[in-house]
């Protein structure tokens, strides 16, 4: 099993969905300040796809994940999902989303290897939006111990530790099936990228960056980014 395969099966427990919805709502809100000149969007790292319904009402919708349980579940909603990866896509596109962390599990090379590959992606007068955790979201949100159960009596526990720029996180799942527990295990790499390697990184020009605060009212946790081609 894949750590997204395993993400997939502990999504309903970790309650993330409220938190989905408000970043979601801050993305439309800035791709619909923007100009288009077609209507074609990549929803990249689109897990079970629920961002890409909300762009498929205006955008001919193509979305990618490396897990092929996502795939499965945005498949049965209708959407144009691929198990794929970006440089095996042979459209280019108006407007390229990735949400919610997806940056933030590249390191250094993955991410440099895969801006590169959007700008190529990337029609002339296209957009690229998409977020990162900052320094604040890592230290002060990520970091620590968190124990979570559902009405099913399945348990979850999650221990992420922060150090060097890279959060380690070691998630333990034990899904109750009548009198037994079956555990499951994955652990987690993500890692620290700041704003001037972002910048330095990708041959895009910069046109918005917003300050988001989902789980803090002091600092933001994450950064949202609108470039262009």
């Amino acid at each position: 099993m894949t750590s997204l395969d395993f993400y997939s099966k502990i999504e309903p427990i970790i309650g993330m969905q409220e938190a989905c919805d408000e970043l979601y709502e801050i993305f439309l809100d800035e791709i619909y300040k923007l100009e288009f000149m077609g209507n074609d969007a990549l929803d990249f790292g689109s897990g079970s796809g629920n961002f890409a319904l909300k762009l498929k009402k205006d955008f001919n919708v193509i979305c990618i994940d490396k897990s092929s349980e996502m795939v499965k579940v945005a498949s049965s909603k209708g959407l144009d999902a691929r198990n794929t990866s970006l440089n095996e896509v042979n459209e280019t596109f108006d407007l390229i989303t990735a949400s919610f962390d997806v940056i933030n599990y590249m390191d250094k090379k993955e991410l440099k290897e895969f801006l590169k590959i959007i700008s190529e992606k990337l029609n002339d007068g296209g957009y690229f939006v998409f977020d990162i955790n900052t320094k604040f979201g890592f230290t002060d949100v990520a970091d620590g111990l968190l124990y979570e159960s559902d009405d099913k009596g399945n348990e979850l526990i999650i221990d992420a530790n922060f150090d060097n720029n890279i959060l380690e996180t070691t998630m333990i799942y034990f899904e109750k099936n009548g009198e037994i527990y079956k555990k499951f295990q994955q652990k987690i790499t993500q890692y620290y990228h700041s704003e001037d390697e972002i910048k330095k990184y990708l041959s895009l020009k910069l046109l918005n960056l917003v300050d988001v605060n989902l789980y803090s009212d002091t600092k933001p946790d994450k950064k949202l980014f609108v470039f262009t081609k």
